[in-house]
């Protein structure tokens, strides 16, 4: 059996990989045996996912591959990877305690270091976080996005029979990439007919950062759905949080300390101007859907007040028929109170002529009796 383990990294298409997986899942298992654990994707990597990978892959030792993904496995970027080799020793115990041998491949997807900061801070927006570019820069532990650091330390502790890096590219064909990597044929396959989670764009980031009151009407999440549909960095510029000087500087320290970076294909910040027409396409889009967003709301708000003026109507008339009923019931408990009272009154009455009657055939016997 061989064991692929896709460890990221974050902002590396690491989404669309796992859903590419995932609408294949059935055909990859009955055409080819392999089997993606997709229950561990989406998990936090602690001791239990650690367990429960163990038991995934005893109870698919039927399958000739299995494929593990989750960018967790290489920490977070918020701490800039400070610290690979622990979940890579934990990844190596737990495949060595299983109770047979696997052929062990490991892919890894490295994207060119400005870049990869830029895309990292645009999902902390696209999260809703507050924290500002230079707080978030500052923050990043120094040297600690050194690609070839990462790489020896999953691959001198896990030492997997092969170890796959690919460079990010925004035109990655995941397709291929996968296919290749399994040494299968393509044409069985689906691809996904959307990019999954792509990063704001220029004009997101300034609409997220302009329009904030916007939250307190309307749903954070729909607003950040639809800056990402419309605005993200595949249809608008990618907003530029370095200068070029500023861009060269850190590509040259990575350059002088992390040989991967050779491969990187470098870009410099995109001219505004060459995106005027998208701009405009995009803010009428954002206004049109905000409208129709608005409108909608407008209806379900004017259709819950009918619903609520409905109900108040039949409240008035279910409180008008109790009245009425409890004046029925009252009058009612009246007449019986009543008809009880007179009953009680004939009783005394029939209790009295009683005793006198008694007391008549009494003097009438007494009276024979004399005679």
């Amino acid at each position: 059996m061989k064991l692929l383990i896709h460890t990221g990294t974050h902002k590396t298409a690491s989404s669309s990989i796992q859903n590419f997986l995932n609408i294949n899942k059935t055909i990859l298992a009955e055409n080819f045996a392999i089997g993606y654990l997709s229950e561990l994707t989406s998990l936090v990597v602690d001791d239990d996912f650690f367990n429960l990978l163990q038991i995934s892959i005893n109870d698919n030792k039927d399958q000739k591959i299995l494929i593990v993904s989750n960018e967790r496995l290489c920490g977070h970027f918020v701490d800039g990877y400070s610290a690979p080799e622990t979940h890579a020793l934990k990844l190596a115990r737990a495949i060595n305690n299983l109770t047979f041998t696997i052929d062990v491949e490991i892919l890894t997807v490295f994207r060119e270091q400005v870049d990869f900061i830029r895309s990292c801070y645009c999902q902390l927006l696209k999260q809703d976080n507050k924290i500002s570019f230079p707080e978030f820069y500052r923050n990043l532990p120094s040297n600690s996005l050194n690609w070839k650091n990462y790489y020896d330390s999953f691959n001198q502790i896990i030492t997997p029979r092969k170890y796959h890096i690919i460079y990010y590219s925004i035109n990655m064909d995941i397709k291929k990439l996968i296919t290749d990597i399994l040494s299968i044929p393509m044409d069985k396959l689906s691809s996904p007919k959307t990019q999954i989670n792509p990063s704001f764009g220029k004009f997101s980031i300034i609409m997220n950062e302009e329009n904030r009151t916007f939250s307190k009407h309307w749903k954070s999440d729909k607003l950040s759905k639809i800056l990402q549909i419309t605005g993200n960095h595949l249809n608008s510029p990618k907003v530029a949080y370095f200068s070029d000087s500023e861009s060269s500087e850190i590509r040259q320290f990575y350059k002088e300390t992390d040989p991967l970076t050779s491969n990187f294909n470098y870009s410099t910040n995109q001219n505004p101007n060459e995106y005027k027409n998208e701009l405009e396409e995009f803010i009428r889009q954002y206004t049109r859907i905000y409208l129709i967003q608005t409108k909608n709301e407008q209806r379900e708000n004017e259709r819950i007040s009918k619903l609520l003026n409905s109900l108040r109507i039949r409240t008035d008339r279910l409180q008008d028929s109790f009245s009425t009923l409890w004046k029925q019931k009252h009058t009612q408990n009246l007449t019986i109170q009543s008809l009880k009272s007179e009953l009680n009154k004939q009783a005394l009455n029939n209790r009295e002529m009683k005793k006198q009657l008694t007391l008549l055939q009494s003097q009438v016997n007494e009276f024979i009796n004399k005679s």
